[in-house]
């Protein structure tokens, strides 16, 4: 049986699943200023968060990799695409259907109204089984 690695064999995945690459945007593969740049630009981010992850990125590159934990020498931080735009198309907010979102709310009156009747129900509860109680071992209900 072939065993597959981490960052290797991607494209060869034994199950058989793989969804077609349909990416509108690819920023180059790799980390660089430049990058990151490019990066706030397509997001529209303000000025003072691109120089946030500029100097994040300053960080990471002064960082030696770890050597405790599993081995990270094979990770090569060129070959990774750090931004994809997946599409041109604008989601709503309201991605969930109308039915399910219905029958969501159904759910949660339901038990609301369940935890409610059981509130009301355990005093009597507790009384009841007290009244029965005292009277198994002789005591006179005051």
């Amino acid at each position: 049986m072939k065993q597959i690695l981490p960052f290797t064999g991607l494209d060869t995945y034994r199950y058989g699943f793989k969804d077609p690459d349909r990416a509108v945007y690819k920023i180059p593969k790799g980390l660089s200023k430049a990058v990151v740049e490019e990066i706030s630009s397509l997001k529209g981010e303000p000025s003072w968060m691109r120089e946030f992850r500029l100097r994040a990125l300053e960080i990471f590159e002064k960082k030696p990799m770890p050597t405790w934990g599993a081995d990270l020498s094979s990770i090569s931080f060129d070959d990774i695409y750090y931004y994809v735009k997946p599409s041109e198309k604008k989601v709503g907010t309201g991605t969930t259907s109308p039915k399910i979102l219905r029958g969501r709310l159904i759910e949660l009156e339901y038990l609301r109204q369940r935890k409610n009747s059981l509130q009301a129900s355990v005093p009597s509860m507790i009384q009841r089984s007290f009244i029965t109680n005292s009277r198994r071992c002789g005591r006179k209900r005051e």
